[in-house]
């Protein structure tokens, strides 16, 4: 299969062959980014052995939240939606990683062929004012780790997913009393912080609970019942 080849960062060529770009993405299932409230540590943890741990901050990437609460208080009012994105790419986004046994140092760094990009996105409504609140939100996460072939020269993309929840701090701005200032933002992997049953579920849960309730009433009669002479 011939490969595809495109131009990334300072000058480096791609070389990915459709076939390898695709197979076996790169769940990330554990890590998060934590944002107080404009950087902070990114941790991601996925199959295949993938780790990378890394420092971002919104002023060498982006960071949503900050900007529209912190940066623009008009947009940041009880009842408006906030967005959630976030995206850190190239040299904004260095670090080291690891996949499949492999060890890559210095990624994202000048003159290292490793790089990531990574994405998220959502959006939560803003709750009413008060002294203080916590708010809760689902986010998906995307991206791409770009490294070198172990038996070639040619670099590969290799497809991140993930999705988990956003918790979000917030009090009210100083100096635009009528506005959220966001404290600080946690997006987890895999993390459900209310995990609520469904109703189908709890009937089902109810009705299991009665039957067994019957049936021990029955068990007790039975045990209990004087034998005929």
């Amino acid at each position: 299969m011939k490969p595809v080849c495109s131009i990334i960062l300072a000058g480096y060529i791609t070389c990915v062959t459709s076939g390898a770009a695709a197979a076996d993405p790169i769940n990330i299932t554990g890590g998060s980014l934590d944002m107080n409230p404009s950087s902070g540590p990114l941790a991601l943890f996925g199959n295949r052995g993938f780790t990378f741990l890394s420092h971002v901050d919104n002023v060498g990437g982006f960071f949503q939240a900050t900007d529209q609460c912190n940066g623009d208080p008009a947009h940041c009012t009880p009842g408006a939606t906030l967005g959630l994105a976030a995206s850190f790419s190239g040299n904004d986004l260095t670090g080291a990683a690891t996949l499949d046994g492999r060890t890559f140092d210095h990624v994202g760094s000048f003159g290292s062929p490793s790089s990531l990009d990574v994405h998220f996105d959502g959006s939560i409504v803003l709750p009413p004012l008060a002294a203080s609140a916590t708010v809760t939100a689902p986010f998906l996460f995307s991206g791409t780790f770009f490294h070198p072939i172990s038996t070639s020269s040619l670099l590969i993309g290799e497809i991140l997913t993930g999705r988990g929840f956003a918790t979000l701090s917030l009090t009210p701005h100083r100096a635009f009393p009528v506005s959220w200032h966001l404290d600080r933002a946690v997006y987890e992997f895999g993390h459900d912080p209310s995990p609520t049953p469904e109703p189908g579920a709890l009937l089902l849960t109810g009705v299991g609970l009665i039957g067994a309730s019957a049936f021990a009433r029955r068990a007790s009669a039975r045990q209990h019942r004087p034998r005929a002479l």
